[in-house]
């Protein structure tokens, strides 16, 4: 087995829902218990004063893993689009090595940040081929790069129900950007949401729509 590259807990912290441990190309995503969840859940929500959230947030997050497994296990969406994803495991999950959208995008040019994003959004449309939608619109914290192409990383905030889909598309929920994606400049920012606008519409949802199914 690889030398694990980084194995400390300040270090394999991977979002509000897993442990990740590193290894010279691929990770593996070790659950949290509840209250592991709750704590890093109850630190976010008394910041943003909505602490009164707290329990439904850590339901909602447990859920999320068990459905975006059966989602993922009852799809035939290629693996590759989620960065070649094993379950193992007691809930463990191995995936190969990626650069974090966001990591990308600081050390990238304008015009690169851009042909990114495109292939973000091509790959939205993608997991709508296969009844899949990521709900989030976190693309900088919760996709990444590999061999030029971008993965979705996280698949826990997940839906296969068109309906949900088209609310979201109906509120025009990727604006949220602004607020997860604060840390990037504000030209890729308003580019993600002004193609987000172009392509993320109802008539695209339904020549998408599982096409790959039919």
């Amino acid at each position: 087995m690889k030398q694990i590259l980084k194995v400390n807990r300040q270090t394999k912290e991977g979002g509000w829902q897993f442990w990740v441990e590193y290894y010279e190309d691929y990770v593996i995503k070790i659950p949290k218990n509840k209250k592991d969840i709750r704590e890093r859940v109850k630190k976010y929500l008394k910041s943003v004063d909505k602490l009164n959230e707290l329990d439904k947030r850590v339901k909602d997050m447990i859920t999320g893993i068990k459905e975006g497994e059966k989602i993922i296990k009852n799809s035939l969406l290629p693996l590759k689009y989620l960065a070649y994803l094993e379950f193992l495991d007691k809930g463990k999950i191995k995936q190969r090595r990626v650069i974090i959208l966001e990591e990308y995008i600081l050390k990238n040019t304008l015009k690169d940040n851009k042909k990114i994003i495109d292939s973000y959004i091509d790959l939205v449309k993608k997991l709508w081929q296969y009844g899949i939608h990521e709900k989030t619109f976190k693309f900088s914290h919760n996709y990444g790069v590999l061999e030029n192409k971008v993965v979705l990383i996280d698949p826990f905030e997940i839906t296969d129900k068109k309906q949900k889909v088209i609310k979201q598309i109906h509120k025009r929920s990727w604006q949220e950007a602004k607020k997860f994606n604060k840390h990037l400049p504000n030209e890729v920012v308003d580019y993600f949401i002004s193609q987000a606008d172009k392509n993320f519409t109802v008539k695209n949802l339904n020549k998408f729509w599982k096409a790959k199914l039919k």
